[in-house]
């Protein structure tokens, strides 16, 4: 699973014989007796005034005896944070949205310090760092990396991140919301209509199986009818609007296999909590309970109860009133990054862990994706296979 998703996914680790323990999921160990297996939560509905619940929550998860700053982009969510967080120092990665993030730190009063993501950076050596304090590769791990680095030569021991924002307020396009109402959003651009099918989703999301496989694995690789029906039954919300299963679908895939693990074993590197208020049970499930119509407004557009948080506490409409850039490098970083890339898949390529095969329209996206978990893998293989530490 890990080329699919960039990320080690599922329960398995690339070590055999270690398994991950499940979200939400307790262990108890017994003498003489196999261990005991429970699921302390799921998500129930849970209806609120989004914005109060977002404010009350935030607030308790500010305490705290250690310095604390906030990791802002420059866009919504970490715009609203840092909002309900005033004051709370801020840093950032140079990237298209750096005026977006000083106007948002200019207004709530907080110092920013901004770090260049390219200059004396050795990416190989982070992305070999990563895998030797994780055990595991992974294809967006040297931003938190760089990010919780910065933080934690300032002085600072907790940060705030605000992961779980997107795929909970009907960021993306990607996310289907069936129960929509409005025809107000444009057929093309960021504010597009909503993907109408799981499979769109899916592709979005995952690299889709019918781009790549692997030569040496003992299975073959998922179909893509295989690989949205098994999808569909295992996330379904029942008791809950249609799109919310959806999008509990991208919280237990990509920000539970990818960006919390990445973030949590990135800052633990360098000895920094970071904390994800988005992420609280109580906004997910006040977040999952509202429909598609709350999240999606004519007067907003998507991630409405967010991005009117930011317009009564006057941010300018430059941050919320704009096309989403998402995680986004400066050009610079961008195009020093993508050559290592393809000499990183060439190379997985050759050795006969990779192979490509494009078939779908997503391919030339898939092998941009794939060019960074290839790199990412290289570097895991270099610390624990090359060096002897795991026989192969």
């Amino acid at each position: 699973g890990y080329f699919l998703l960039g990320a080690t996914s599922g329960p398995d680790s690339l070590f055999e014989g270690i398994k991950k323990v499940d979200a939400a999921e307790i262990i108890t160990f017994k003498s003489e007796t196999s261990p005991e297996r429970k699921h302390y939560w799921t998500p129930q509905p849970r209806p609120s005034d989004l914005g109060q619940i977002l404010a009350e929550v935030v607030e308790e998860h500010r305490e705290a005896d250690v310095p604390t700053a906030i990791f802002l982009s420059g866009g919504v969510d970490s715009s609203v944070l840092s909002v309900l967080l005033e004051k709370l120092d801020c840093f950032h990665l140079r990237s298209e949205e750096t005026e977006m993030a000083r106007h948002v730190a200019e207004k709530v009063g907080s110092k920013l310090e901004v770090c260049d993501p390219i200059e004396n950076v050795d990416y190989e050596e982070i992305l070999e760092d990563y895998a030797r304090t994780s055990g595991a590769p992974s294809a967006s791990s040297p931003m938190p990396y760089l990010v919780s680095r910065l933080i934690r030569q300032s002085g600072y021991a907790v940060a705030f991140s605000a992961n779980g924002a997107d795929e909970l307020f009907h960021g993306y396009p990607r996310t289907p919301s069936p129960e929509l109402n409005s025809g107000f959003l444009p057929r093309n651009g960021y504010e597009a209509v909503s993907y109408d099918c799981l499979a769109r989703q899916l592709r979005h999301i995952f690299r889709s199986p019918e781009n790549f496989f692997l030569p040496r694995a003992q299975e073959t690789t998922l179909n893509s009818i295989d690989f949205s029906e098994s999808m569909e039954s295992r996330y379904h919300l029942p008791n809950f609007p249609k799109s919310a299963s959806y999008r509990w679908l991208e919280l237990q895939t990509y920000v539970l296999q990818d960006l919390n693990p990445t973030l949590d074993y990135a800052s633990m590197a360098h000895s920094v909590e970071v904390r994800v208020p988005f992420l609280d049970h109580r906004i997910v499930e006040a977040a999952l309970t509202a429909d598609a119509n709350q999240h999606i407004t004519a007067e907003y557009g998507r991630k409405s109860p967010l991005k009117s948080q930011l317009d009564q506490h006057g941010i300018h409409p430059i941050v919320w009133a704009r096309k989403k850039l998402g995680f986004s490098l400066a050009p610079d970083a961008v195009d020093k990054l993508a050559e290592r890339r393809l000499q990183s898949l060439g190379e997985l390529r050759q050795e006969g862990f990779l192979a490509v095969d494009a078939r779908t329209g997503d391919a030339e996206r898939d092998l941009i994706y794939l060019g960074s978990a290839a790199q990412a893998f290289l570097a895991w293989k270099r610390v624990w296979i090359d060096t002897g530490i795991v026989k192969v």
